[in-house]
This record gives C-alpha cells, sequence and structure tokens, in this order.
C-alpha cells in the first residue's frame, strides 16, 4: 500500500467457510465479527488520537486533575479492627455490645521488664518496677494523670488496680515500702492464692513460662514479668473521655522510651493499645523512598528498552519511554484521588499499588511499540499508529479487564483492607489502561513523527541532516516490503492486508524476536523439549498441591509495622516467655443478658456454662464468677442463709426484691468490690447483663485462635438460656478472618476465574483455547498457594490478595501468546504459527516479566515483613506466569490437535471497506475464523 493511502477499517460482510467449502460455525461467524467490530474501532480510536495527539493529551490531563480533587477528601485509615476485621463479624457486634453496658474498649497501657542476668523477683528488681509504676501514674497528657483516665472502683475515685502486675500483690508503694526490706520478702509475697483485694493469682500469667520453683514447688524466681493498666473508655466513640485516654496512651510511650535505657537491673519494653494502630499509620508514609527508587529504575529500563538508545540519535526514543511512565503515575495519582473523593481510605496496603501498577503500564506500553513497529514504515504515521492500535487493541484490552474484573470482584471480600486495595488496584488498571491507548499512542505519534522529520531525541530543536538524507536515499531506492506465504496447495498466495499487518516480517523483528523464532521455539517444540516441559510442569504442580496441603493460616497485623519499631520489640519479648497480652493468659468474659437471673434454672445453667467453657482446651482459669461468690456469700450470710434453697444449692428467694437486696448487700461488701464492674443493672434495677472472668491459653498460632473461638461459640450455642450467652475476648475480633479467609480465598478467585472464562470466550473464540487459559490459570495458582507453604509463609488476607493478582498478571503473559497465534494464516503449519507468535510478541512478554520484576524488586528491601512477603509471592507470580506463558502453553498448543485450537475456518470472500472519507468498497478478503482482512 502507497504511503498516502487511505487505508481501510474493515466492516464487512465476509462469509467464513471450513477448509471442505462449507459455512463456518455461527459461534465462529459471531466471533469473527465481534473481532471485526473490535479491530475497527481500535483501528479509528487509533487513527483518531494519532490525527489529534494534542488534544488527545489535554483531555487525558483534564481527566486526570479532574480525579486529583478528589484528594480534598483524601483519608488514611490505620486501625487494624476497621481493615482486618470482616464486616459482617460476629466479635465485633459482640465488642459493640461490651463497650455500650460495661464501658470497657479494651484501652490499655503496659511494660514488660526483663532480667538480663537473672530473676525480676528480687528487691532491687521490684523497685525498678515500683519506679516504673510511679513513672506511668505521673504520665500526664493534656492536663489529665492516669487517675483521670483509669477505671474506677465503687468509690468512683480509686483507680482499679492494674489487671495483671506484680505490685497488685501489696496494693500500693507504701505498704510495699514497710514490709519489704529482702529478696526473700519479695518471694514470700508472690507465693500466695489470692491477691489483698480478694482476686484469685494466675502466676503464669504474672511471669509466663520463666519461673523457677525450689523443692517444694514454691516459686524461687522469674526471669521477667509484665504489668498492664486498663484504662477507661466510653460507648461514644466521640466523647472527650475516649480522646483523652488516647492521647494519655501516647504521652505513655513517649515516657517509656525516654526511660527504657535508664535501667541497668531491667530491660524495659512496652505496648499500648494504640501502639498497633500508630505502627501502621508510620508504614502508611514510611516507603516513598522504594516508591522514589521503583520509578526511577523504570524510567532508565524503559528509556533503554523502548528508547532503543543505541540505534542513533533520531531513531530512540528516551522522552516516548519517560512520558510513558509518567502517564502510569498519573494513572495511579487519578486513582487514588478518584478512590478518596467516594470516601474510599488510604491504608498500608495501598503503598503496594504503585509497584504492581507500573509493571502492567509499562507492560502495555512495550505490546503498543510492538505493534506500531510491526507496521509497515512506508506507511504514514497516523496509518501506522491507527494499524498498530488495531493489532494490540483486542489484545491489551483483554489483559486490562481481566485484571480490572479480577480487582473490582476481589473488592467484594468481607474484609475491608482487601476491599479498599481492590478498589484502588481496580480503578488504577482501568485509568492505566485509558490513558495508555489515548495519551501514550499520543506521545507515540509526537514521538514518530519527530523522527520522520528527523529531529534529535533528546534535543527536538535540532534536526540531523544525516538522518534526512539517509532515509531519502532509502526512498529513492524504492525499498518496498511484502509477504508473500504459501497456499494449502503449495503455491504462493498473496496473505492480504490483514494478514500483512498481523504477522511480523522477518526483518522487522528484534535480535530477542530472532532468537525466539528461529532458535527457541523449534527447541522447545522438539520431541525432547515437550517431555522436559511436561515432565516439568508436572514436578510443579505436584510441589504445589504438596504445599496447599501444609499450608497454615496465620497473620500478624505487626508484620505491617516498620522493622524496629517498639511494639515488635515488645511482642517479640512477651512470646518469648508466654504472657504476650494477645496470646497467652488474655481475659476472657462469659456474657449473659436478659434472663431472669433468680430463677434456680438460670442460675444453674450459667454455672453449667462457665465450667463447660473452662473445660475447653484454649480456655483456663482461675474463674473469677460474680454469681458463684454470691450464692457462697449468701450461704455464709445469716440474714440470707435462711433463703437458700437446697435445691443445688442456688439462691431461691419468695421474689425478686428479696434477691436483688440480697445482691446490692453482696456487692457494698468491699471484699467483693471487684465484681460491681462484672454487673450492669438497668433503669429498673435489675440486671441487663453480667459476665464473669476466665482467660484464654495457648494461643500461640492461628489454629488455636480459631480452635478457641469456634470452642467457645459451641459451647454459648448449647446453652438453654434464652437469650444464648457469648464468649467474648479482644482477639475474637481478629481471630474471626481466619474463620472465612478460605472462603474468601475461593469465592475471590472464583469470581476472578469467571470473569476470565467470559472475556476469554469472547476474545480468544476457540473454546478448547479457552479452557487450556483457565485449566492453567487454576494450575498456576495451585501451585502459588501452595509455594506459601514452600516459603515459609502462612494464608491469610494478604494472600488473597496475591492470588486475585496473580489472575490478572498471569493472564497477561499467556494471552498475548495465545492471541498472536490465532491471528496468523491458518494454511501454515501450527508449529510454524507458534514460532511467528512468540518471534513477534515474546520479546514484549519477556520485557513485560522483566519490567514487573523491576517495579516490585525494591519490595525486597521494605521496612516491613509484609512488603517483602510481597515481593516473595511477585517473585513466584511472575515466575510461574512467564513460565506457563512462554514455555508450557507453546508446548500445549503444538500437543493439541489443531483443529482444536487454530482458527482454521478460512476461506475467500467479500469485504465492504470504509475508508477514512466515509466512502466504501468491495474488495476480495481472507477469513479468519470469521474475521475478514482486505
Amino acid at each position: 500500500m502507497a504511503p498516502n493511502a487511505a487505508t481501510a477499517a474493515v466492516t464487512g460482510d465476509a462469509q467464513a467457510t471450513n477448509a471442505d467449502g462449507s459455512k463456518g460455525s455461527a459461534w465462529a461467524r459471531l466471533h469473527g465479527r465481534i473481532n471485526e467490530v473490535a479491530d475497527n474501532f481500535f483501528y479509528r480510536l487509533g487513527y483518531w488520537v494519532a490525527t489529534h495527539p494534542k488534544r488527545t493529551l489535554l483531555i487525558s490531563l483534564v481527566f486526570v486533575i479532574a480525579c486529583c480533587f478528589g484528594f480534598a477528601n483524601f483519608r488514611i485509615e490505620a486501625d487494624g479492627e476497621d481493615l482486618w476485621v470482616p464486616a459482617d463479624s460476629l466479635a465485633k457486634d459482640q465488642q459493640d455490645i461490651i463497650i455500650q453496658d460495661f464501658d470497657d474498649d479494651g484501652e490499655y497501657a503496659a511494660f514488660l521488664v526483663e532480667s538480663p542476668s537473672g530473676s525480676v523477683l528480687t528487691k532491687e528488681s521490684v523497685d525498678a518496677i515500683w519506679e516504673l509504676d510511679a513513672i506511668v501514674m505521673a504520665v500526664e497528657a493534656g492536663g489529665n494523670t492516669y487517675v483521670d483516665v483509669c477505671p474506677k472502683e465503687l468509690d468512683g475515685v480509686t483507680c482499679e488496680p492494674p489487671f495483671r502486675g506484680i505490685t497488685r500483690f501489696w496494693g500500693d508503694f507504701d505498704t510495699y515500702e514497710a514490709s519489704v526490706t529482702s529478696d526473700a520478702d519479695i518471694l514470700a509475697a508472690v507465693n500466695v492464692a489470692t491477691f489483698p483485694d480478694g482476686s484469685t493469682v494466675n502466676q503464669l500469667a504474672l511471669f509466663g513460662n520463666g519461673i523457677t520453683y525450689d523443692a517444694d514447688g514454691n516459686i524461687s524466681g522469674a526471669s521477667a514479668t509484665m504489668q498492664a493498666y486498663a484504662l477507661g473508655s466510653d460507648p461514644d466513640e466521640d466523647t472527650d473521655l475516649n480522646d483523652d485516654v488516647f492521647d494519655w496512651n501516647g504521652a505513655f510511650q513517649d515516657a517509656m522510651e525516654e526511660v527504657t535505657d535508664d535501667f541497668d537491673v531491667v530491660d524495659v519494653y512496652y505496648l499500648t493499645s494504640r501502639s498497633t494502630d500508630d505502627a501502621l499509620e508510620e508504614s502508611v508514609t514510611g516507603e516513598i523512598f522504594l516508591f522514589i527508587t521503583t520509578y526511577v529504575l523504570m524510567v532508565a529500563f524503559v528509556s533503554v528498552a523502548i528508547g532503543r538508545c543505541c540505534t542513533g540519535p533520531v531513531k530512540q526514543r528516551s522522552w516516548l519511554g519517560i512520558g510513558g511512565v509518567m502517564l502510569v503515575i498519573a494513572a495511579g495519582m487519578a486513582a487514588y484521588g478518584l478512590n478518596s473523593g467516594f470516601d474510599i481510605p488510604f491504608t498500608s496496603l495501598s503503598q503496594i499499588l504503585p509497584f504492581i501498577l507500573v509493571g502492567i503500564g509499562v507492560d502495555d506500553m512495550f505490546v503498543i511499540v510492538a505493534a506500531y513497529d510491526h507496521t509497515d514504515p512506508s506507511l504514514a504515521v497516523e496509518e501506522r499508529v491507527a494499524l498498530g492500535v488495531k493489532r494490540c487493541g483486542v489484545s491489551v484490552t483483554y489483559t486490562s479487564l481481566t485484571n480490572f474484573f479480577a480487582f473490582l470482584l476481589g473488592s467484594l471480600t468481607s474484609l475491608p483492607a482487601v476491599e479498599y486495595f481492590c478498589l484502588y488496584a481496580a480503578t488504577a488498571i482501568l485509568f492505566d489502561f485509558f490513558l495508555q491507548m489515548t495519551a501514550f499512542v499520543a506521545l507515540l505519534t509526537m514521538d514518530a513523527n519527530r523522527q520522520k522529520a528527523g529531529k534529535i531525541d533528546w534535543c527536538c530543536c535540532f534536526t540531523s541532516k544525516k538522518y534526512l538524507q539517509e532515509q531519502e536515499r532509502q526512498h529513492q531506492d524504492g525499498i518496498q516490503r511484502g509477504v508473500t506465504l504459501p497456499a494449502s496447495n503449495g503455491e504462493g498466495a498473496n496473505i492480504g492486508q490483514r494478514d500483512l499487518n498481523l504477522k511480523a516480517e522477518v526483518h522487522q523483528l528484534s535480535p530477542i524476536g530472532r532468537f525466539m523464532k528461529d532458535k527457541y521455539s523449534p527447541s522447545l517444540l522438539s520431541a525432547k523439549g515437550k517431555i522436559v516441559v511436561l515432565l516439568g510442569s508436572a514436578a510443579l504442580l505436584a510441589a504445589g498441591i504438596y504445599g496447599v496441603t501444609q499450608a497454615t493460616q496465620g497473620f500478624d497485623v505487626l508484620d505491617l509495622a516498620p522493622d524496629g519499631h517498639y511494639s515488635i520489640a515488645y511482642t517479640d519479648r512477651a512470646r518469648l516467655y508466654d504472657f504476650d497480652i494477645q496470646e497467652w493468659y488474655l481475659p476472657m468474659n462469659v456474657y449473659t443478658q436478659d434472663v431472669d437471673y433468680p430463677d434456680v434454672t438460670v442460675q444453674a445453667e450459667m454455672q453449667s456454662v462457665d465450667a463447660e467453657m473452662i473445660e475447653t482446651k484454649n480456655v483456663d482459669g482461675p474463674l473469677d464468677s460474680w454469681l458463684a461468690s454470691f450464692i457462697v456469700w449468701a450461704e455464709a450470710n445469716t440474714t440470707y442463709s435462711a433463703n437458700v434453697g437446697t435445691s443445688g444449692g442456688y439462691p431461691v428467694y419468695d421474689d425478686r426484691d428479696t434477691f436483688y437486696t440480697a445482691l446490692s448487700a453482696f456487692l457494698a461488701d468491699e471484699d467483693n468490690a471487684r465484681f460491681v464492674p462484672d454487673v450492669v443493672f438497668d433503669d429498673e434495677g435489675l440486671i441487663k447483663i453480667s459476665r464473669s472472668d476466665m482467660y484464654l491459653v495457648n494461643l500461640v498460632d492461628t489454629e488455636n485462635n480459631v480452635d478457641a473461638l469456634r470452642d467457645t461459640r459451641e459451647v454459648a450455642d448449647q446453652s438453654t438460656l434464652d437469650p444464648q450467652p457469648f464468649a467474648y475476648s479482644g482477639v475474637f475480633v481478629f481471630s474471626e478472618q481466619f474463620v472465612v479467609i478460605y472462603n474468601e480465598l475461593l469465592s475471590s478467585f472464583g469470581l476472578a476465574l469467571l470473569a476470565v472464562l467470559a472475556l476469554s470466550l469472547f476474545v480468544l473464540g476457540k473454546v478448547t483455547i479457552v479452557l487450556l487459559v483457565c485449566l492453567t490459570l487454576v494450575v498456576i495458582d495451585v501451585e502459588l498457594l501452595g509455594f506459601v507453604y514452600h516459603w515459609n509463609l502462612d494464608v491469610n488476607s494478604i494472600t488473597v490478595i496475591e492470588l486475585i493478582m496473580a489472575v490478572g498478571l498471569v493472564v497477561d503473559y499467556m494471552v498475548h501468546i495465545v492471541h498472536y497465534f490465532l491471528h496468523q494464516d491458518p494454511r501454515i503449519p501450527k508449529d510454524a504459527r507458534i514460532a511467528e507468535a512468540l518471534g513477534e510478541i515474546g520479546p514484549s512478554v519477556m520485557v513485560g516479566a522483566a519490567t514487573t520484576f523491576l517495579g516490585i524488586m525494591p519490595l525486597a528491601f521494605a521496612n516491613n515483613v509484609i512488603f517483602r512477603v510481597f515481593f516473595k509471592m511477585f517473585l513466584v507470580i511472575i515466575s510461574f506466569g512467564f513460565f506457563h506463558g512462554v514455555v508450557f502453553i507453546p508446548v500445549m498448543l503444538s500437543i493439541l490437535p489443531d483443529r482444536l485450537v487454530s482458527n482454521s475456518a478460512h476461506g475467500e470472500g467479500t469485504a465492504s471497506i470504509t475508508r477514512h472519507d466515509g466512502s466504501k468498497k468491495e474488495a476480495s478478503a481472507v477469513v479468519v475464523d470469521g474475521a475478514t482482512s482486505a
């Protein structure tokens, strides 16, 4: 075709016929028509952009700026419960009840002391603990000290004692100072069964597994101990008290940071209920350097790869590569802005998106540039751009939409952190697709016009006369390019314009493309090559299946914290001694509400539930029950003992007034003051809700967390009380994600797979090919999930995100190869078509894998565990995706019968060709599976 010809887009009516002359199937004709429409659309899009590049860039810029107005509503979400707890969490609902009725939001401040040389049960060490206690009491924030934010005893003035701490053995410092003069006095004080307030001593909760005992079984030493202070809260999250508690906790952290190195006899670690959220907030902006590093590396790489830096000052296109990377950044900014505008919060995981997006965006850039480079250089720039966009439009759209729908459907999860990440990712990928197909094509057009004018890449105001003279010489020599392929009868046949534009000429292939076509493909598709690939694939799948059977669940929110954060240091020591607030001897309560408490059967069932809870494997005593103590008290009290019935020994009264009178007297007794917070009365003076106290133990892994949650709920569900009681501990809120994680994983993957299936049917057409792609996708995700175990990682919310990403990313590697294979002329041998496809698009797939790896490589040096986990899993995704796309899929295409994998329907027909000026003409056409070429 002449350079100035008005090359047409095919819109016509050619009929597909099989080799025997029969018409193709209805589906083949429909698929062909869909491809015609798509090709026509992308041709026209490319031509319009190429003829209006500046207008296109302006529209794109306005779009990005408009989206960025959403940053006015930008907010960061760092609350662990709001991110990692399922939206429909039963534990969260129960927590709301507890906060409302008990004013207990689980706020605390704690420090842990460890003796580096021996035992903390010495006078010198305990003196240091009392000194730390004094520091806690002196902490001030906004005019509030500990006494202003602590939960109060019955008098409304005195702070409750620390809910865990060695100082409880004496109650106050004056008593300690008066009674302790030696290490022996310390040991005598801790070897008792109850604290001075009557509460039962739990030695393991106080000293963990670092206890040593003498011959008589008494405590003789302990390597560490912890002191934990409860803080008050208000059911209304917006009250001043909650703000005061939050601020005081921050001041506590500052005070502890200042004194941790001031003690010689003990090492001090500290933690508060806000520490995790603070750590997450720090991590949100903690990887800016990695972001900058990634994009600097990508600019350098793209400038070399797309820029063709060794081809001379005119042909190189470094600015095009830089512009493309800037468009990726613009897509990310627009996505962040739009999501912020719709009040989708920014989280620590949102930082990972730029590392993902740059790989996807740059991959599309290479495919677009490769498609342009494979057009006839003698054509006008606008024509080449239009044909290039037509050539790659369906492929780029398909891979972009699979990524988009994978993340969009992944956002249907009940886990908020995953939902927010997927919404950001889906939007960013869609915007990147829009900008690549418009703004980048505009930049490509402008760069091509620069080259045509002989202007130098880095100094476009200068023209290279040498380059223009060389171009003129080539034009005068009349270099013409064309392709003639052997027909099925062995005679030469002109393939037609569509095949000319969809088939790379040998001299246009890159060196890597020529290698993949001439060297790699014959070796891969040889008998030995196929055997090696199939055996290797089987071994990889076997390793994946084994890993799936061994994989375990687990997620530590602190993995999102920056390395070296004080909360990590505290947690490591606490876990070492088995008394982490989050794992060992965590307080658990059984709550009973809206029942007839004076009823003997109700009381019997309440105590039965408590006893059954203690019998479960992850619940331990001491049980501290107001009801059990009330019964003992009533039996011993002469005023009420006569009213105690003999049926099971439960207090049975003639009327409720007597019951509540006795209960009031019981709670007013100083010895029973600790039970006052455990019973909540309504406006009529009746018990609204009450609780009994016990401990969760051995929550060292996710399995035990889930077992504790399920076992305690099973006990509660079997209760005859109406309404049924419930067991609650703060850890249950986070444990609930592990109850649903596999369902979430399978649901997200299943929906993404359905999206791939639906899109593939319309884009690829061949059912066999679609099934091959989807089956390979399942295999890759099985292998990926298996390598979670081989990497010594856990299945958790992060895994769900990674598997969602894998669906989109690995499809990229497979579908480009398959799509280009299907668009080869079916009259040439199948292995030759595979080689042609690998030679043409293989280098772009290879570069795409390299850019994705380059994009995520800085994550290996991230300052938190989760980002490094993302790097590991990304490495597996890239490796498996590339292997299956460039190795496994070509082998399977070669092995499967040609009639199952090829667009074998072809024939001669006529097509209606629409010129740029709107006129039409009839032309002979070759039909490939219903798609015409003129």
